[in-house]
């Protein structure tokens, strides 16, 4: 067994066996919150983008989101050693062909959109999420779709970091899923002013925030938020508010860890 990386979020490492097959092991770091949900969500998620949507995303083979009930003390993903060359190795290099690598990833992200989601969340199995989340339809129109692991899978909570970082785990939050992009938006505003009302007075969110307004006192920081959500205060039967945003198969930066998130 070798380290194979190390980063904020997981560790990686290559298991390697007498018969020459290779697996890889990836066991989430601390950091990581919550992090039975998002294991549970990252095997769902790979298993989707590789059944339903015919993504080259690796198998995996065995999983545990329940440290206490695991024989390693941990959560874990077992998943198959895909072959290949890191990108970072061949990007600009002599050879690498820029327009076809382009293309190839393009095609991969058109497989983004073949499906609209039914609400905004993270993507779990059926037996993940609870009885009432079970009950609703996986997708927007779920008329006409044969398959497509509608049988399998549902939009469970979300388990974005950014939720869930530091004090805001702590929190009782709505965290998804939301019907639509408006209760989206409403619902990550309030879980900020809602951690903004744990700080001290003297408390300068620009330690905290990803994006900071620089130097802006914690009870100013609330308010700006609060004018921010008002400013999507129309109403939800207007055309602007059925453009507004489709719930679709995807992540900021294509990795095999997605959501179902609005494309803006």
């Amino acid at each position: 067994m070798v380290k194979q990386a190390e980063g904020s979020f997981n560790k990686i490492f290559l298991l390697t066996f007498d018969n020459d097959t290779t697996l890889i092991a990836k066991i989430p770091c601390p950091l990581v919150a919550p992090r039975h949900l998002c294991t549970a969500s990252e095997v769902a998620t790979m298993d989707y983008a590789r059944t339903i949507l015919g993504l080259p995303v690796p198998r995996v083979l065995s999983w545990s989101a329940d440290a206490d009930a695991s024989e390693v003390g941990t959560d874990y993903i077992v998943m198959e050693h895909m072959p290949g060359v890191q990108l970072h190795k061949r990007l600009n290099k002599p050879g690498f062909e820029n327009a076809d690598f382009v293309d190839q990833l393009v095609s991969l992200e058109l497989q983004f959109t073949r499906y609209r989601f039914s609400q905004i969340g993270s993507l779990f199995y059926k037996e993940d999420v609870s009885s009432e989340l079970q009950q609703r339809p996986l997708y927007a129109e779920p008329e006409g779709i044969e398959g497509a692991g509608s049988d399998r899978f549902r939009i469970g909570p979300c388990v974005d970091w950014d939720i869930w970082r530091g004090e805001r785990s702590r929190l009782n939050a709505d965290r998804g899923p939301w019907p639509d992009t408006l209760s989206y938006i409403r619902a990550i505003v309030e879980i900020e002013k809602q951690w903004l009302s744990t700080l001290p007075c003297h408390a300068n969110p620009v330690t905290h925030f990803v994006v900071p307004a620089v130097g802006m006192h914690p009870r100013r920081m609330s308010v700006f938020l609060t004018t921010f959500l008002l400013s999507y205060q129309f109403p939800r039967t207007s055309s602007v508010a059925q453009c507004f945003g489709t719930s679709i198969f995807t992540h900021p930066t294509s990795s095999s860890l997605a959501r179902a998130r609005p494309i803006l």
